[in-house]
């Protein structure tokens, strides 16, 4: 059933094709300044697509970071795919061009999530823990910020238990994610109404700003010093 996704993914990072083109739907695209201690080391540009409606629904998010971290100058290239309803993580790529290149591959096989690491170091393979949709499954990879659409997905009243994936290194843990409240974030002259919320993981707070169709707008972990700011205003 979800063959589709993983066949757009298992080639490369690819685009989508141009026979789908009109049928595609841009759910959000932009950019982020991505800072780390209060100085900019980077951009992450980004595109999030949706085919298809209801239980067929098929949605690809490609992102590329382009960084600078202790002198050294990384790009790293990423594609997600998710299914039905409920976004449900079903395939996922990265791919890290520095000195040392690194790719990871997950792909949905029956219940279970399998990824394929290959570095320098050689391959390694890994089992992620069986779905369930009392506790979903999302996937955020390091630094990219549009990964938290995803999340924003299974906001709800209280507090929600979520399984995080974490593809580099790899990873799975619990946590937990509740609302903070409402409030105006400011682009120039014309703040956005936003939905703030916090993912709890291990100790570590991310807070994530949302507009009111969840496309995110501002993410921060704080023992990171990390901030990834939104460089427009979502259209």
């Amino acid at each position: 059933m979800h063959r589709f996704v993983q066949v757009l993914l298992v080639g490369g990072l690819v685009s989508t094709p141009s026979y789908l083109s009109g049928q595609a739907v841009v759910l959000d695209e932009g950019a982020f300044f991505v800072e780390v201690g209060g100085r900019r080391i980077g951009t992450e540009t980004f595109r999030i697509r949706r085919m298809g409606f209801g239980d067929n629904t098929q949605v690809i998010a490609q992102g590329s970071l382009d960084l600078v971290e202790a002198g050294e100058s990384r790009v790293i290239e990423s594609a997600l795919g998710a299914v039905g309803m409920g976004m449900s993580l079903d395939a996922y790529q990265v791919k890290v061009a520095s000195r040392s290149e690194l790719q990871v591959r997950l792909q949905r096989q029956g219940d279970r999530l399998i990824a394929e690491t290959t570095s320098d170091a050689g391959k390694e393979e890994r089992e992620y823990r069986r779905l369930s949709s009392q506790t979903p499954t999302v996937l955020l990879d390091r630094f990219f910020a549009h990964h938290y659409f995803f999340l924003a997905q299974h906001q709800r009243p209280g507090e929600t238990r979520i399984s995080i994936i974490r593809p580099r290194p790899g990873g799975q843990v619990t946590a937990t994610l509740r609302m903070l409240g409402v409030r105006p974030i400011e682009f120039g002259a014309a703040p956005i109404q936003s939905q703030h919320l916090e993912l709890v993981l291990e100790g570590e707070r991310h807070e994530i700003w949302l507009d009111n169709q969840n496309r995110v707008l501002r993410v921060e972990i704080p023992s990171l010093e990390y901030a990834a700011i939104r460089r427009e205003a979502p259209r």
